[in-house]
């Protein structure tokens, strides 16, 4: 399984465990969540702040997904990590 897919798949785990909260924890996940990624990949905080903007109740602008048609955006930046 590539880097990106096991990525995309985990995300999903994210994204569905998040849901599954009272709104109210939102704000409190995203701090937790931003300490984690901040210390673990610079890539990850486009995906994170889409899940903030999807909390508040928008669309995100760059889903994080596991597969792309051409480059995938996690391995653009350099490395599969």
């Amino acid at each position: 399984m590539s880097h990106a897919r096991a990525a995309g798949l985990a995300w999903r785990h994210v994204v569905w465990f998040t849901a599954l909260l009272p709104e109210t924890r939102f704000p409190a996940l995203i701090d937790e969540l931003t300490a984690m990624v901040d210390d673990i990949s610079p890539r990850l905080t486009v995906a994170l702040a889409d899940l903030a903007a999807a909390c508040a109740g928008t669309t995100p602008d760059t889903p994080l997904l596991g597969w792309s048609n051409g480059p995938n955006p996690l391995l653009a930046s350099g490395g599969s990590r």
